[in-house]
This record gives structure tokens, sequence and C-alpha cells, in this order.
């Protein structure tokens, strides 16, 4: 019989991984936030208005925040086609690539 494959995925349990997941998420509590998560995420169009989802969420490639609502409402989950945007959900920081050297340098 084969031994099972033990990766680095084993390292962890379910809390772990919700816990690490859960850290990354912070709620987007105003519509500056929102904006500025959503052209980060690459989103070209947003729309700010009274929408029955409250808080930031996207549809179709369209970035939307819904005003008023309270913190639950906010952080409610997606509904439908609705997906809620998370800020913290794209690095804020530019990553640049690292050189490998090469054997034949131009």
């Amino acid at each position: 019989t084969k031994e099972p494959i033990i990766g680095p995925a084993d390292a962890f349990d379910a809390t772990d991984w919700i816990e690490a997941f859960n850290s990354l998420q912070r709620l987007c509590l105003t519509h500056e936030e929102c904006d500025e998560q959503r052209r980060r995420m690459g989103f070209w169009y947003y729309v700010v208005d009274d929408h029955l989802m409250k808080g930031c969420f996207y549809k179709n490639n369209v970035a939307y925040f819904g005003l008023g609502g309270t913190f639950e409402e906010m952080s409610s989950p997606s509904q439908g086609q609705k997906m809620r945007i998370w800020c913290g959900d794209v690095p804020t920081e530019t990553i640049q690539p690292t050189m490998r050297p090469s054997a034949r340098p131009t």
C-alpha cells in the first residue's frame, strides 16, 4: 500500500485555515475604502447608491457600495450574483519579481 502524501496543507487543521483566511479579510466600512479596494482589484466602474445589499460588493464587473445598513448587513454573505468585496483581498504593495541569473547575460 502507498503511504499518504503529506503536504503543507496538512500542517494546519481547518480552524487554522479559517483563522488565516479571516485575518486577511477586513470589512470595507466606507465608500472611500471600497473605492480604493475595487481599484486594486481592477474594477473600472463603481456605483455608490442606496442598494438593497449594503456595503462593498460587485456584480457583473461593476463594483458597488450600498449606503446605510448595519455592520451585520455590510458583512452579510454574498447574495446570488452579488459578491462581497473585502478590504485586504489584494496586497496593497506592488510585488517586484526577482531576476534569476542567466547563463547567457545580454
